[in-house]
């Protein structure tokens, strides 16, 4: 595992980061429960306010609350600057956050609309000072790729914030409710721009050093993310002004974007240096497989359809972002205890205590625990599969979910306690 490029001095308290990390499989049970429950009136209709509230069980409550906690780990080892306030920051934007997605998830289920209102307040609350340190930092961080690449990335953040809140106030009764047309455009930046984009950028420096492969071509790491990012910009202002041509050029080449990533990326694991098999592989492997269909369904809609299909957005939340994020986490999770476990053992060293030899990877998380979070997302998928053809199947996949979500929230719990007994 080649380290030698990070700023490893500028690695933030452990609870930072885990403190999102511990919450996201919460969430994932919550829309696992739902399904469990209710999955058959959950999935009549994309639009319904119940499925609103499902969906964004997952992409706030899961995505983008590992989203944030991998960017306060990795802006300041890759970038070379502490985050302003993190210790204070993080627990002030996980609380907010949280608070107001459940008040959202409370209002989308039972029709309270009027609960939309706080629940705007605090997601105003809780990101607005997250996107300013963000903001302030890309001013001081080194001008390394990923920082560069962040900076493409970034704007997708604040307008798909933006684009939210006001379809929040909206539904709350602040302002006049917006078209479909936004609510498209707040999922394609959303889920295309911030999350799909940001993981690319960081798998640029995650698959060479967890997976052992060779780097990503340089003209890929260079001009891929611009060139995406650029073409959602504009499909989004396309989508707006109402010019049909432009937008379905511009998602061509988003679309042309995603399966050229998969398929170098697949490739790079393919031939990999290590040759060893774990489940961290498999679950990329099933992500870059997953993302190739799905920018070859966009590339198709474009022009042999009259529109991106209904399914395509869960299906790239489930089955490109889902395993990728945990196939992230189960190398990042163990790495980051035993990161500050030996940095604890220096410190007491350094004091005259006895300098202790570090734990491994594999005592912090054994192999086998991430074999059975594989098992159990086959066996979710499996089912959300046969929901298709048999919708009561549905229901059994909320089960199947609840467990792998539940694993995966022990897996989390376990690493933390393993620092926690250690340090």
């Amino acid at each position: 595992m080649n380290t030698a490029h990070l700023s490893i001095d500028y690695t933030p308290p452990i609870e930072v980061p885990y403190r999102f990390f511990l919450t996201a499989p919460v969430f994932g049970g919550l829309f696992s429960l739902l399904l469990m429950f209710a999955g058959e009136t959950l999935l009549e209709s994309r639009w319904s306010l119940t499925m609103i509230g499902a969906l964004h069980l997952l992409t706030i409550g899961v995505l983008l609350m590992v989203v944030i906690g991998v960017l306060f780990q990795l802006l300041p080892v890759v970038g070379g600057v502490q985050i302003p306030w993190q210790r204070k920051l993080s627990i002030g934007v996980h609380s907010s956050i949280s608070a107001a997605l459940v008040l959202f998830t409370i209002g989308s289920l039972f029709s309270v609309t009027a609960l939309f209102i706080p629940a705007t307040i605090l997601f105003v609350v809780a990101l607005t000072p997250y996107l300013g340190a963000l903001l302030v930092l890309y001013r001081k961080v080194n001008s390394s790729e990923f920082v560069t690449q962040l900076r493409f990335i970034y704007p997708f953040l604040v307008l798909f914030l933006l684009l939210g809140l006001q379809l929040l106030a909206g539904w709350g009764g602040l302002l006049s409710r917006v078209t479909r047309e936004w609510t498209h455009i707040h999922l394609l930046w959303g889920l295309g721009g911030w999350f799909t984009l940001l993981l690319m950028a960081a798998s640029f420096q995650m698959i060479p050093m967890f997976l052992v492969t060779d780097e990503f071509p340089r003209w890929l790491r260079k001009w891929l993310i611009p060139t995406v990012a650029v073409a959602l910009y504009g499909w989004g202002i396309g989508e707006m002004v109402g010019v049909g041509l432009l937008s379905n050029l511009l998602m061509s080449v988003v679309a042309s974007g995603l399966m050229l990533f998969g398929v170098v990326a697949l490739k790079l694991i393919i031939y990999r240096k290590r040759r060893m098999v774990d489940s961290t592989i498999h679950f990329w492997v099933i992500a870059l497989g997953a993302m190739v269909v799905s920018g070859t369904v966009l590339l198709v809609s474009q022009w042999l359809l009259t529109d991106i299909p209904a399914w395509l957005g869960l299906f790239h939340i489930l089955i490109v972002l889902l395993p990728m994020l945990a196939g992230s986490l189960l190398k990042i999770t163990p790495f980051l205890v035993f990161l500050h476990l030996q940095q604890r053992a220096i410190q007491k060293a350094a004091e005259g205590g006895r300098l202790s030899p570090p734990m491994s990877l594999f005592q912090i998380l054994p192999a086998s625990s991430g074999r059975r979070l594989l098992y159990l997302y086959l066996s979710s998928l499996f089912l959300l599969i046969i929901a298709i053809f048999y919708l009561p199947a549905v229901h059994l996949a909320g089960f199947a979910l609840l467990l792998f979500f539940s694993w995966f929230g022990w897996i989390v719990h376990s690493c933390y306690h393993v620092y926690n007994t250690n340090a």
